[in-house]
């Protein structure tokens, strides 16, 4: 496994557009997943990296071993990293716009990435409507299959356009995605996934707090701070990631001088076995 690489097939114009942002981010960072060595086969051009994610991606966590999503302890660390990948991409103007468990990636060596994916801009390559700057009004037809994920002003496609705190309300949506098991809104058609975002539905976590009785969700019951996380990442008006970063410094991501990610990963998701 230790030279084991992943390949993701990409069109060329996207692949032309994910190598300007690559290039544009400079440098790489630890809990950033860069797909590069772009090679044709048979026609197709086909992204590699050598990040060995022997865990895979959440997603395939949820479903072949926590069908009733992670645990909080699981979560804090997968939480502390994908923040710190969008503050590293949204310092350098880039929105990611696709978190979501499928592209958050784990390696039993102890390492936590976002995947940078297609869907990926930069805000100055976008189109601009006249003194708006820091706004993006773009919304290609590859978006639809994050519909579950995104943030409401994402999905209005109106004059207002969206911004990287559209990210931050993904970041709520996939915490519950991970918490729970299953996505919000997913069995939902796309315009009544908009409508019910636009009405403010906000999905929760299900645990003692808002299932009764003995069923699983019941006999759980998550921190009141990590409750308070969600409530402000799917908000109108949402907090950076840096400043999540620093407000739960202390609380949900207060890890010990002592603390491995490698023996976390082993403790915090026993279940999960190495992909062969």
């Amino acid at each position: 496994m230790g030279g084991r690489k992943f390949h993701r097939t990409v069109g060329n114009e996207k692949l032309k557009k994910r190598a300007k942002i690559v290039a544009h981010l400079s440098v790489s960072h630890e809990s950033l997943l860069l797909f590069c060595d772009p090679f044709v086969h048979a026609e197709r051009t086909f992204l590699r990296c050598s990040f060995r994610a022997d865990l895979g991606h959440c997603a395939h966590l949820l479903s072949a071993f926590y069908s009733e999503g992670l645990s909080e302890s699981a979560l804090r660390v997968i939480l502390r990293a994908t923040l710190n990948a969008l503050e590293h991409l949204h310092s350098r103007g880039v929105i990611h716009r696709s978190v979501c468990a499928e592209n958050i990636w784990l390696d039993s060596d102890g390492q936590i990435r976002l995947a940078l994916t297609r869907h990926a801009t930069r805000i100055s390559d976008c189109p601009k409507w006249i003194g708006v700057e820091d706004r993006v009004h773009e919304f290609t037809s590859d978006l639809s299959e994050m519909v579950a994920w995104l943030a409401p002003e994402v999905l209005m496609q109106d004059l207002n356009g969206y911004g990287a705190d559209s990210d931050i309300y993904s970041v709520g949506i996939c915490l519950c995605e991970l918490a729970n098991g299953v996505v919000p809104f997913q069995e939902m058609e796309p315009l009544r996934i908009l409508y019910e975002k636009l009405s403010g539905s906000a999905p929760v976590l299900l645990d003692s707090t808002h299932c009764e009785g003995t069923e699983c969700f019941g006999r759980r019951t998550f921190s009141k701070e990590l409750h308070e996380f969600l409530g402000e990442v799917l908000e109108q008006r949402r907090p950076t990631a840096t400043e999540l970063l620093h407000k739960y410094g202390n609380s949900l991501f207060a890890f010990g001088p002592d603390f491995s990610l490698r023996k976390a990963l082993a403790d915090y998701l026993p279940l999960a076995k190495p992909i062969v």
